[in-house]
């Protein structure tokens, strides 16, 4: 049995979040407070400042029954993936147009990662979520680790519930 997961992978993304903000706040200032667009450049600042804050790392985690994903250190955005809902993992990796960050197609996949690479595909057993998506690919700098890890919960899971494992 598998004795837990924790793994944080730092990105660049809070970098071209920063990049944005420092951008509309050199145009609030340029402008000037008189300018009817000056409320908008500091709140589009504030915004962007805030989202750097939010995607400094990725946090994949083991929680006892689910695998928790969270981009931080301010953890808005993330998800929880049930071991008993993992239909199957394999190493993959993220592409292009995949891109970075969090976002989903719906009744497709979802995608967590801080930066294009190495990723672990995890295909669920049915649709979950709000946008109903069957595959979600986690990046990773450690997809072997977290594959074996994920392997190895949902055939522990599969044992403890009594179902017929196959050995591969």
């Amino acid at each position: 049995m598998a004795h837990g997961y924790a793994h944080k992978q730092r990105g660049t993304l809070h970098f071209a979040c920063g990049l944005a903000a420092g951008g509309f706040l050199a145009a609030a200032i340029w402008a000037g407070a008189d300018d009817p667009f000056f409320a908008m450049h500091i709140s589009l600042s504030a915004l962007f400042l805030f989202l750097s804050g939010c995607f400094i790392y990725l946090h994949v985690y083991d929680e006892g029954d689910s695998l928790s994903i969270r981009f931080g250190p301010i953890m808005i955005f993330g998800t929880r993936i049930g071991y008993d809902e993992i239909a199957s993992v394999a190493v993959s990796r993220t592409t292009f147009w995949d891109g970075v960050g969090v976002h989903s197609i719906p009744f497709v996949r979802a995608v967590f990662n801080i930066r294009m690479g190495a990723c672990v595909l995890v295909t669920l057993k049915k649709p979950c979520g709000l946008l109903r998506v069957r595959h979600i690919k986690i990046g990773t700098d450690q997809p072997q680790r977290l594959a074996d890890f994920l392997t190895a919960r949902v055939l522990d899971v599969q044992r403890r519930r009594g179902h017929r494992v196959e050995s591969a």
